[in-house]
């Protein structure tokens, strides 16, 4: 009865601290912008926003007019976030021709992600780095870069980190309303999960 006690007040105190970020929710705003505004390239929004996904916190996350934005264009960004076990939608307002460079941080770091991309015409390109970004380059080696188009899907894998630094070069093309992010489950945590519950179901045979 010790043993089980302590162990409850364990998983108790690891609860109080997984819920120290709110769990990613449906319709969750991540940065909004009321517009039209007026900007010129390279002005950045940040957000305080954070929320956790499975034992992930997506946090600090920002967004710049690229320079593909004409000086003094007007611009609306409404971003969003839906979640469906482990995917973010990200809902994102985009005019066609609009440019804009989005960056987050996953902590602890992920071992991949699959990336799927709306709209027309558009294309996201997305760098994952295991240190802070100076502007757009990575501050190591990147782990992962690859780009996705309308109406297409990509992935990479890569060895998770303690913070996965994230930047993505949205190109809206002729629009884009929405991507997602999907994470991809680790093999070892599967691999511990099952031999857990089958550690349990013996444990309880032997008990009966």
């Amino acid at each position: 009865m010790k043993k089980f006690l302590m162990l409850a007040a364990a998983l108790a105190a690891a609860s109080g601290i997984a819920m120290a970020d709110p769990a990613c929710a449906s319709g969750m705003n991540i940065i909004g912008i009321g517009g039209p505004i007026t900007v010129t390239p390279g002005q950045t929004y940040s957000s305080a926003f954070s929320c956790q996904l499975g034992a992930s916190v997506f946090s600090n996350f920002s967004v710049v007019t690229n320079t593909g934005f004409p000086a003094s264009s007007t611009f609306s960004l409404a971003l969003s976030v839906n979640t469906s076990a482990d995917t973010l939608d990200f809902g994102i307002t985009l005019s066609a021709g609009e440019d804009v460079r989005l960056f987050y941080q996953i902590s602890p770091g992920i071992p991949g992600m699959i990336m799927t991309v709306a709209g027309s015409g558009s294309t996201i390109i997305e760098t994952a780095c295991d240190q802070a970004f100076t502007g757009v380059i990575c501050g190591d080696t990147p782990l992962a870069n690859f780009a996705v188009s309308s109406n297409k899907t990509g992935a990479a894998a890569f060895a998770p980190a303690a913070t996965d630094f994230i930047f993505k070069d949205i190109s809206a093309g002729n629009g884009l309303s929405d991507f997602t992010q999907q994470i991809v489950p680790e093999p070892m945590t599967l691999t511990l999960m099952g031999a857990g519950l089958l550690g349990l179901g013996i444990f309880g045979r032997r008990r009966k």
